[in-house]
């Protein structure tokens, strides 16, 4: 099968929306014989691939198979294996950080005491699991090495996964006093495989992140075929193979897109024409921004770059009504004074923290949302949500996450009322054909978006615009 130049320059762009890093390092492969001892090969799934290409991993080495690929309309044979080595990610030493140290119990991510570098970010203090280096952690009294070092197991306990420190009974540290704290901790990476349009078979280095890593940019003229996770040392020192089907998003079906425009024909007559639009951005903390690393990150933001260069005619006014830790039962009853005496041409509804709402709440809680924006005369699109991790949802597994009330009704509310539906959830669901996973998307391996994660919300609300 032959896949045109074209296909693979958008494909390695969209990559480069989620990443944002700059370009990346690229360490060549040598040509080697095969190593005794490596795992079971993982065969790419990209379709550009005609043959050959298996990966295998030897402990922090990576063995890639001969083969052949379509790489810039172009048939290119690798002629020989190679062999690439995965660096781990790089270790961080603390110095004399001050911790105030509790007795309560250690409770893993909810333990009062949790060193700030090992959570995820100043603005979103959340615990991040397996970072710090196991041994590592040493306490004392004052600052510099001087004073007493206290002793795991007398004057402290040590939740060594979370890195949740408690004071205890009968030893020196008291009750919520400020200890001064030096450790080691690992971050993580994701690496991508890359084949050239001469048959070199090449890792391109990410960046080290404490959560939520990103892909690096990939060079002009290669084909990544997978990524390779690289968890935090302390973790686990295995790295993981995940391959990449396609850096291209799934394009809305014809009957989604249909419905779209017949949903949104005023807002779209008015984007067309340059008459004015008032759009209202309603929902929790993601629609405020939450942990993308700049204003120009967040989604409403993306989006609003988007659309104007879609349609630079068009006049819009934005107000954006995110409002971090509600949801659809707090922000109910501020709906007409909040939004609807703004008068709005367009509301966009945003909250995934009705995840957590009982499917009866939610179905009352849509009607009327439904009903009181288009009896005002307002178009109205609903997002799925993104997915939040598995254990906040008190869920086995991201597919039980997935499978929850509140994307299913979503979906069915747009089709049934004609509204307008961004689907994120979907693309959530989908993100392994890209060579990732859900819990890279989320800052906090919680429930907040990273960059890339808000640059979905801003791709799948563009959609609807086709």
């Amino acid at each position: 099968m032959k896949f045109t130049r074209g296909f693979w320059t958008a494909a390695s762009a969209l990559l480069c929306l989620c990443s944002g890093y700059g370009t990346a390092a690229v360490q060549a492969g040598t040509g080697v014989a095969a190593v005794s001892g490596a795992a079971a090969g993982v065969a790419p799934t990209s379709p550009a691939v005609e043959q050959g290409l298996v990966m295998r991993l030897n402990g922090n080495k990576l063995l890639v198979s001969p083969g052949k690929v379509w790489v810039n309309d172009r048939l290119i044979a690798v002629t020989a294996e190679t062999m690439l080595d995965i660096e781990l990610p790089a270790v961080t030493a603390v110095r004399d950080q001050a911790l105030e140290i509790f007795a309560d119990p250690l409770a893993g991510i909810s333990s009062k005491s949790i060193p700030a570098d090992l959570k995820a970010s100043a603005g979103d203090p959340v615990p991040l699991a397996g970072l710090l280096v196991p041994a590592s952690m040493q306490i004392r009294a004052a600052k510099g090495g001087t004073g007493p070092e206290y002793k795991k197991g007398v004057d402290y306990a040590i939740d060594e996964r979370w890195g949740a420190i408690a004071s205890l009974p009968g030893g020196a540290i008291k009750k919520g006093q400020t200890a001064y704290v030096s450790y080691k901790y690992s971050g993580r990476r994701l690496d991508t495989v890359v084949v050239s349009d001469k048959g070199k078979v090449s890792l391109a280095s990410g960046a080290t992140a404490k959560s939520a890593p990103v892909p690096p940019q990939i060079p002009a003229g290669v084909l990544a075929i997978a990524n390779i996770y690289v968890p935090p040392t302390p973790t686990s020192p295995h790295p993981e193979i995940i391959p990449i089907k396609t850096l291209q998003a799934v394009p809305l079906s014809n009957e989604l897109r249909e419905s779209n425009r017949k949903a949104l024909s005023r807002t779209l007559a008015k984007l067309k024409t340059g008459e004015p639009l008032n759009l209202v951005f309603w929902g929790d903390s993601v629609t405020g921004g939450a942990d993308a690393s700049a204003p120009e990150r967040f989604f409403t933001n993306r989006f609003m770059n988007g659309l104007r260069a879609r349609f630079p005619q068009a006049q819009i006014t934005v107000t954006n009504l995110g409002v971090g830790g509600t949801n659809t039962n707090h922000r109910l009853p501020g709906l007409d004074k909040d939004v609807l005496s703004r008068k709005p041409d367009l509301v966009v509804v945003e909250f995934v923290n009705d995840m957590m709402l009982p499917a009866d709440q939610l179905e009352a809680n849509y009607a009327k949302i439904v009903s009181s924006i288009k009896q005002s005369g307002a178009e109205l699109i609903l997002f799925t949500p993104h997915l939040p991790a598995p254990a906040v949802m008190s869920a086995p597994s991201w597919q039980a996450v997935a499978a929850k009330p509140y994307v299913k009704l979503v979906r069915r509310i747009a089709a049934s009322s004609q509204v307008g539906l961004a689907d994120v959830a979907s693309r959530w669901e989908g993100l392994r054909r890209e060579g990732l996973r859900p819990e890279f998307m989320l800052t906090d391996e919680v429930i907040h978006p990273n960059d890339c994660g808000h640059s979905i919300y801003a791709e799948e609300l563009l959609k609807c615009f086709e």
